[in-house]
C-alpha cells in the first residue's frame, strides 16, 4: 500500500536517526505506516512480536507528564538490564497535539545511552515547522504527509484494489459496475479534499482513510454511501 521506494526511504531514516515524526492531516495513513515500520523493525531484529515489544502511547488519553514518567522508568530499566530482550524495541507516540516540545521531553527523560534507546515514532495532525536550530530538528526527522502527494493520494485506490482481490470473488473482479464504483471512490475523496483545502483550515481536511470501509459490493455500497 506504500510505494516501495518511499518505504525504503522511511526505513533508512528510522535506522539512521532512530526517531521520526509523521506529520499531516488526519486520515493520511500515519498511524498505519508507523505500525508497519514497527513490525518491520521487530522482524529485522530477529525478535518475536509480543505485547511489550511495540508500545503505543496514545497522547490523546495520556499527558506529557505520563510520558515523561514512563520514559524515565524505562531508562532506569534499560540501565539495569544486561540485554534489551525485556524492553520495548519501538515506542509509537500517537496523536501528538504539539510535537514542538517533544525533543526536550524525550531527551530529558530517556537518559540511557542512545544506542540502547528504543526507536521512537510520533504522529501528529498538526503542521510542524522546524528550523536548523529547532530542537525537534536536531533529535527527530520529520516526515510530512500531504493528501496531494504519495503515499496518501494513491493510498485509497491501492487499498480498494487489494480489498477487491482479497474478496476472492471472481464475479466481483469481472463486475464492470463495481469496478467503476471502486475507481470513482478515490476521485470522490480527492474532490472533497480539494474543496475543503480551498475553503477551510487544515483542521478540517480529510484523508483517504475515511473511505477505507467502502464495501466491495454494489448493493452494499449504495446502502453505505
Amino acid at each position: 500500500l506504500i510505494p516501495k521506494p518511499m518505504m525504503q526511504h522511511y526505513i533508512s531514516l528510522l535506522l539512521k536517526h532512530r526517531r521520526l515524526i509523521l506529520s499531516g492531516p488526519s486520515g493520511t495513513g500515519k498511524s498505519y505506516l508507523s505500525i508497519r515500520l514497527a513490525e518491520y523493525l521487530v522482524q529485522r531484529s530477529g525478535r518475536e512480536i509480543n505485547d511489550g515489544i511495540i508500545v503505543t502511547f496514545n497522547m490523546d488519553t495520556h499527558s506529557c507528564k505520563d510520558l515523561r514518567l514512563y520514559l524515565s522508568n524505562l531508562a532506569n530499566q534499560i540501565d539495569r538490564e544486561t540485554s534489551t530482550g525485556n524492553v520495548p524495541l519501538i515506542i509509537i507516540l500517537d496523536d501528538l497535539s504539539d510535537a514542538g516540545p517533544l525533543s526536550e521531553l524525550v531527551n530529558g527523560a530517556l537518559t540511557c545511552k542512545y544506542h540502547k534507546c528504543p526507536y521512537i515514532m510520533g504522529t501528529t495532525n498538526q503542521p510542524v515547522k522546524t528550523t536548523p536550530n529547532h530542537g525537534l530538528h536536531l533529535s527527530f526527522r520529520l516526515v510530512p504527509f500531504s493528501n496531494n502527494a504519495e503515499p496518501a493520494n494513491g493510498f485509497l485506490n491501492r487499498y480498494l484494489q487489494r480489498k477487491l482481490i482479497e474478496s476472492e470473488n471472481d464475479a466481483n473482479a469481472n463486475n464492470s459496475e463495481l469496478l467503476d464504483v471502486l475507481n470513482w471512490v478515490p476521485k470522490l475523496w480527492y474532490h472533497l479534499h480539494t474543496f475543503l483545502d480551498m475553503h477551510s483550515t487544515s483542521d478540517f481536511l480529510i484523508g483517504p482513510c475515511f473511505f477505507l470501509s467502502s464495501p466491495i459490493n454494489v448493493a452494499e455500497f449504495r446502502e453505505w454511501f
